[in-house]
């Protein structure tokens, strides 16, 4: 089980909804041939409000994500997988500065 956090800022109204989110990772990790079928992705939720000196009224969005497999990623690895996902997440929903952290 390899797990990891994703993070990011969304503005104000984006579209932050979780599933969306979810399923756009989960797309992304399979073309990657990362994982072979939807259920071998995990996306848990902690969004909280905060006030950002950046962005008035902007929402942190950090997920706990796992992915069932036996060997592991870098993170190098899975931000250049994840690359186009956060790419069309980032131009259609509003959400940005998408970080990756191993748990």
């Amino acid at each position: 089980m390899i797990e990891f956090y994703v993070s990011c800022k969304s503005k104000e109204g984006a579209n932050k909804h979780p599933p969306l989110i979810a399923n756009t990772i989960r797309q992304c990790l399979f073309d990657h041939q990362i994982i072979a079928s939807g259920r071998e992705f995990y996306m848990y939720i902690n969004a909280e409000r905060h006030n950002l000196e950046d962005y008035k009224n902007a929402i942190l969005l950090s997920f706990l994500c796992k992915i069932d497999r036996t060997s592991d990623l870098t993170i190098d690895e899975l931000n250049v997988a994840l690359e186009p996902a956060f790419n069309k997440l980032s131009e259609q929903d509003g959400l940005e500065n998408f970080r990756i952290s191993k748990s």
